[in-house]
């Protein structure tokens, strides 16, 4: 089922009007997404559910990471 999927996607995708109309709004939302998280880290003190300076770092990295993807596909 999955491949169907990405081969009827794959019709649409290769056309870079649709492309952009399909992705869009999933680039938008995942870009709300990694704020809401940033916000999220920010608040979370040292100590509480087991944040420190490392877990903090390693999330940002990965969020990061994220948002670079997302740029791209935008």
């Amino acid at each position: 089922m999955a491949d169907a999927t990405m081969m009827q996607m794959g019709l649409y995708l290769d056309n870079p009007a649709t492309q952009n109309i399909l992705l869009e709004p999933v680039c938008q939302q995942l870009t709300r997404a990694t704020d809401d998280v940033r916000k999220l880290i920010a608040q979370c003190a040292d100590g509480e559910h087991g944040w420190d300076v490392v877990q903090r770092a390693s999330v940002s990295k990965a969020v990061e990471k994220i948002d670079q993807v997302v740029k791209r596909a935008a």
